[in-house]
């Protein structure tokens, strides 16, 4: 025991003087000691459990941090490792900017230094992707740097803080194929950047990140194109109109219609309510695993919508058509799975397509637009239980798209 603390105090100092060195700080006084959880709250908004990708088991979760003390406190370093105390990666510099925002009173702030004063907070958002046949860790330890500032004296304190957060021991949703065809693009699906991934959004008082997993599945054709003809009209848009199926056996816990098309490339204006801005959605509450799970299904076209609240569903039934409606720019189904019964105010859950095939890869040139690059095979189609990710390519039927040249 004595020589592990030896060893976790001398890992402290030998990153306190990197962090020190990183930030160009010129430092005075070096503290060791560490701010309590209630000088600086630290939590998350859901924690992480592993799902399977090509290159292994992935976990991803967003820190919570905000400054309850009078101090004015910088964050600089983020240092995770497994449950024995061994490096996994860290986030600072350059890398930590761009996987962190700060907020005050609940808006985002464009400042990258990621200043907190009192009141203010921070969330950075975690990508820890384990190679397969890995050790997945049963809980993360966190060491968080901050600095304090004295402009008055000209001197800087580093303090860390400790926090473990456990690994949950849950399977991933196991979903059918939501629409028939292939060459469907995973747009938006996960990534460390994917917009669906950042946005955190207050509702009520409190924060959530329903679309942590979302993906808004588009159909290109074999020119990495999703529209041919005039883009302005979502009838040249490969997908619009295409029937969606339910995704598993269920029931209809929540249906929304009656909001207009949207005319392409360009979000509706003003700023939808939030109740519409999942466009005409049916939301369907199913069961696995024990527990209960909300799938999402936005932006169909208005009127198309074949099922009521209340209603049952099983896997493969039509629920409606594919469109362009709510905040949406392009025609393109919006899919999601969450803990509670609401488009937006719930935590987004992991989940695996049970017999979709991963054919490839395509690089984004301008979604809204409707242009990637041509897809890039893989050597052979994977037919794993895969988490989506960001611009992968998928085949769920022998139907090719019905508007390509």
């Amino acid at each position: 025991m004595i020589a592990i603390l030896k060893n976790h105090l001398l890992r402290r100092l030998v990153h306190g003087l990197l962090f020190a060195c990183l930030y160009s700080i010129s430092t005075s006084l070096f503290a060791d000691s560490l701010l309590s959880q209630k000088e600086v709250l630290i939590s998350v908004l859901k924690p992480p459990s592993p799902v399977s990708t090509l290159q292994g088991e992935l976990l991803v979760y967003e820190l919570h941090i905000v400054n309850n003390t009078d101090k004015t406190l910088q964050l600089g370093l983020i240092e995770i490792m497994d449950e024995a105390n061994k490096p996994i990666t860290s986030y600072s510099g350059t890398k930590l900017q761009q996987n962190s925002f700060a907020y005050e009173n609940n808006k985002r702030l464009e400042d990258k230094n990621r200043i907190l004063k009192k009141g203010m907070g921070a969330f950075v958002t975690i990508w820890l992707s384990q190679p397969m046949f890995t050790h997945v860790p049963k809980s993360l330890n966190h060491d968080i740097w901050f600095v304090e500032y004295s402009t008055e004296k000209g001197e800087s304190t580093t303090y860390p803080i400790e926090y473990t957060l456990s690994v949950l021991d849950e399977k991933p949703v196991v979903l059918g194929n939501p629409l028939k065809g292939t060459q469907w693009v995973a747009s938006a699906a996960l990534s460390p950047t994917s917009y669906h991934r950042l946005t955190i959004l207050p509702i009520e008082g409190k924060f959530y990140l329903a679309q942590r997993y979302a993906i808004d599945w588009m159909q290109i054709c074999a020119d990495g194109k999703s529209v041919h003809g005039d883009l302005h009209k979502n009838e040249n848009w490969n997908g619009f109109g295409d029937e969606i199926y339910a995704v598993a056996d269920g029931i209809v816990s929540k249906v929304h219609d009656n909001v207009k098309e949207n005319i392409p490339p360009t979000l509706p204006v003003p700023q939808l309510p939030l109740n519409d801005i999942g466009g005409n959605h049916v939301i369907i509450q199913i069961q696995q695993n024990g527990k209960t799970y909300y799938v999402l299904n936005a932006h169909m076209q208005p009127g198309s919508i074949r099922v009521k609240e209340g209603s049952q569903v099983k896997k493969g039934q039509v629920i409606g058509l594919l469109g362009n409606t709510g905040n949406s720019s392009a025609p393109h189904l919006h899919l999601h799975v969450c803990d509670a019964n609401d488009p937006l105010k719930c935590e987004g859950v992991p989940f695996v397509l049970e017999k979709a095939n991963l054919i490839g890869n395509v690089d984004e040139i301008v979604a809204d637009y409707g242009i990637w690059t041509p897809i890039k095979p893989l050597p052979k189609k994977n037919t794993k239980q895969l988490v989506p990710l960001d611009n992968q390519v998928f085949y769920f039927s022998n139907q090719p798209p019905n508007k390509c040249p």
